[in-house]
């Protein structure tokens, strides 16, 4: 009586055949989900430190700058502390820097605010606009702000 225990080499090498034909087609579709949780995952972020930087500007009734960048975005308070001049759009002096993050080189980011830059008052309106945050790939979120500071996320 023969004992048959295992697999044969034929069967072996057809089970790790199949198995790399598998992993072959699954590769573009988690390259692409890893792309584009990357990109959702940064738009959070940055509406995120929006919401954050308007409940600042009403805590310390001063101005909120988002000053936007290609690769990053910084939010600091523009109230003229430490020799400043204050309402001038920059960060200088001794205003606190509330945020400052860089985003990877697969994204950028674009605005159509004038200066790419934007300001929450202590009152909470601002001037409505987008910021756009794109991907190497092609799939882009857009921040649509209304005049209230409402953030939205609407993916392209």
């Amino acid at each position: 009586m023969k004992n048959n225990k295992g697999l044969t080499l034929v069967e072996t090498l057809m089970a790790l055949a199949v198995a790399s034909i598998l992993l072959t087609l699954s590769i573009p579709a988690i390259s692409k989900y890893k792309s584009r949780s990357l990109l959702a995952y940064n738009a959070r972020m940055l509406k995120t430190d929006i919401n954050g930087a308007k409940m600042y500007a009403v805590k310390a009734n001063s101005f909120v700058v988002c000053q936007i960048y290609d690769s990053y975005y910084e939010l600091f308070v523009d109230d003229g502390s430490g020799g400043a001049t204050q309402g001038d759009w920059k960060s200088e002096g001794g205003e606190k820097l509330i945020v400052k993050r860089t985003f990877p080189p697969s994204l950028s980011l674009q605005s159509n605010f004038p200066g790419n830059h934007f300001r929450f008052r202590g009152y909470g309106r601002i001037r409505p606009g987008t910021v756009t945050i794109k991907s190497v790939s092609g799939s882009r979120i857009d921040l649509v702000m209304n005049a209230l500071g409402r953030v939205r996320l609407v993916t392209r």
